[in-house]
This record gives C-alpha cells, structure tokens and sequence, in this order.
C-alpha cells in the first residue's frame, strides 16, 4: 500500500462510517481446502445495472443487489478454487520476499528488495542484483504464455529529484465472445522499507501477497477460456505514487471498456486468526456491483469469510484502485484489517501488521489461512466478472 496511506489513516478512520451489508443466512459447512465443494449455491440475477447506493452510511445486502455479473457457483470455477492452495501462494511470496532463492536466466539469486528504483536500471535495463524481481515475473510468465500476450509497459518515476524507469507487466487473455469489454485483475509488485529499501525492502504482505495471488491466476487460468478480455496486470511505482497505474490509465484508448477492477494489495496478515478483511467499494454503483461479486464469489465457494468490514464513505484510495476510482472505472480492494472500523457486525478491531514498509515484512508473519481463502474468492470474482466459457 503507498506512502499515501500514511497521510490517510487518521482521516480514513474518522470517515470509516458505512455499515457492513447484513447478508442473506446461505447454508455453508466447515469444509477444509479441497473438500467437496460441488453444492450449488442460488441461482444469480442475470445481468443489470446496479442501482446507486442509498444516502445511509449502509451497503445493501448481498441479496438485494441485482447482479451486474453472474457470481455463482460455476464448476469449472470450482475445479480452479481446488487447485488454489496455500503452498504455491507461499512459495511464491517467499521467493518474492528474500525467503527464499529464485532462478533467472539459468543464475540463482536472492530478491532483497523490489524497491522500483532499484528494480530497473536507468536505461530501463536490468536493475541491481537484489532487486530482479519483475525480470523473475517476466520469465515466469513468458514460459507459460506467447510473447503477443505480454506486454511491458515503461514509464518515468520522480523519485527525490532524480527519475527512474518503472514497469508495468500486463497478462491478456483475450475475450472469445465479447473482447472488446475488459477485467482487470491487479496487484502492485514493487515495495518499500524505511530504513534502506535500496537493500532490504522484502514486502512479503505489502505486496508479494497480491503479486503471487496474481502469478496463481496466470498459472491456473492458461486453459481458461472467457467471454471477456482479461487483463492481469503487475503495477510498479505504487510506492512512489501509485506511478504505474496512472500510467497505465492514461494511456487506456476507451476506459469504458474496462468493466471492473480486482486489486489485491496487502491482505495475508492476520494475527487473530479470524479471517476479517477490509472491502474497499467507495459508493461507485459499478464499485458496488463487483464487491458483491466478490463476497457472493466467497460464500458460493464456501471460502467462510464471513466477517468483513465493507467501506463505502470510509474507502480510501491509496491503492492501484483509486486511479481507476478517479477515471470513473469500478474497482474494488481488498485490504488487511488496517483500520478500527468499528461497523455493525464488522471486524471487531484493527489487525495492522508491525512490519508494515520495514525490513519485518516477513513471510513467516502471514497467515496462510486466511489468505489463501482470499485468494480464493478473488480469482472467482475475476473468473465470473470475465465469464468462463465451457
């Protein structure tokens, strides 16, 4: 999460007034990972607009919102939730994070930091030997896509005087039926520390989480086919501003195109062990649509994140959403319990990881559990946003 949330904590908590949505009692069972999970949940609306929220400091419940996407249960989508299991996900944050060695190029090395101006050289090149990270993503994903699918995507970044190169990697697999309409499922891969990001920045929860969450679904979707184009894409430049992002916004030739935004950034954290995660929607009515999708995605594949706080007035922008919050684009981000929300029914107090942007951002601090649970109802939400075909 950017630097910007420093300045945004006391005005989020402050403003942290909507109520979480009191859903509709569905029949769930304390199945472990990769249990049976064939049960049909109720059939979902067919597709319309979303009515605006109302005046309240309230969110509707799951089931009085009309689905602007069909977030049921689909067996095919069933089989990819059996396959999300918590030690690829961990494999891959502790690789990101400096726990353990990658392989680039034939040449073993150890991520220390994916601080952006670290990660690229001036010239765009290879950066320092620490910071290889987005070229081990970029390697990983070329071995299991073609080249016209990837595109890196480079922009300046202003950092204390002096301009770096950051990198966007974008994954599409193209739409079958209806191309020109476009998911984005996102996550920001650089990090940052306090004391010296240049050389020990590991960011296991901020944001290796929502990176490998990213590199699951690229892995598990190769021989997916869907409706609509989807995009899963790697932002840089977070840190510094939420860089990458706006450049990749910028540069969009039709923003109406893109349908919704899934952002995962910072959620494996959970000391408590009570699966609580924050829901950031804004009061976007096409925010709103893809937030009940996700919590319609968890419950229809029995991931138990039953307790959550929704944000609506109290969402903040200090993530990769809120440049598409600003272009009028629907996102929706899913966060650690970061805040003392204090809502009806909602999380009962903060759950803030100590090793927030420090050396102390370790993978052993994250809660398997709980996040792969998330990740779970994530790639759900991205699958029927984007509409699997059979």
């Amino acid at each position: 999460v950017t630097l910007l949330l420093f300045a945004l904590i006391s005005a989020a908590i402050l403003l942290a007034i909507s109520a979480r949505p009191v859903r509709a009692p569905m029949p769930l069972t304390a199945s472990p990972p990769g249990a049976d999970i064939t049960t049909e949940a109720a059939p979902v609306p067919t597709r319309t607009a979303a009515a605006p929220l109302p005046a309240a400091s309230s969110t509707p419940a799951v089931a009085d919102v009309p689905a602007a996407f069909e977030c049921g249960y689909h067996p095919i989508t069933a089989q990819i939730v059996e396959q999300i299991q918590p030690d690829p996900w961990m494999a891959w944050i502790r690789q990101l994070s400096g726990a353990e060695p990658v392989t680039i190029g034939g040449e073993e090395t150890v991520i220390r930091t994916r601080w952006t101006p670290v990660m690229f050289g001036e010239d765009g090149a290879d950066g320092q030997p620490n910071a290889r990270a987005f070229d081990y993503l970029l390697e990983t994903v070329s071995g299991w896509y073609d080249g016209d699918q990837i595109e890196v995507q480079e922009f300046p970044v202003q950092w204390q005087g002096e301009t770096h190169v950051g990198k966007n990697l974008i994954l599409t697999l193209p739409g079958v039926s209806k191309p020109d309409e476009v998911v984005i499922l996102s996550a920001h891969l650089d990090s940052i520390s306090g004391d010296d990001p240049a050389q020990a920045a590991p960011g296991a929860e901020d944001n290796a989480t929502g990176s490998a969450a990213l590199l699951e679904a690229a892995r598990l979707f190769r021989e997916v086919r869907f409706e609509r184009t989807l995009r899963i894409i790697w932002f840089t430049g977070e840190e510094q501003g939420l860089v990458g992002s706006r450049a990749y916004v910028s540069r969009l030739g039709d923003p109406e195109s893109i349908l919704g935004v899934v952002n995962l950034d910072m959620f494996g954290y959970d000391s408590d062990g009570d699966r609580c995660f924050e829901l950031h929607a804004r009061r976007l009515p096409a925010s709103n649509d893809i937030g009940q999708c996700f919590l319609q995605s968890a419950e229809a594949y029995r991931q138990e994140l039953h307790t959550y706080d929704y944000l609506t007035d109290g969402a903040i922008a200090a993530s990769d959403h809120g440049v598409f919050w600003d272009a009028g684009i629907g996102a929706i981000e899913i966060l650690e319990i970061m805040f003392d929300n204090q809502l009806p029914e909602g999380c009962a107090n903060a759950d803030r990881n100590a090793g927030y942007h420090s050396p102390e951002d370790t993978a052993e601090k994250i809660n398997p559990d709980t996040g792969i649970r998330i990740v779970r109802a994530a790639l759900a939400t991205a699958a029927a946003m984007a509409g699997i075909v059979e």
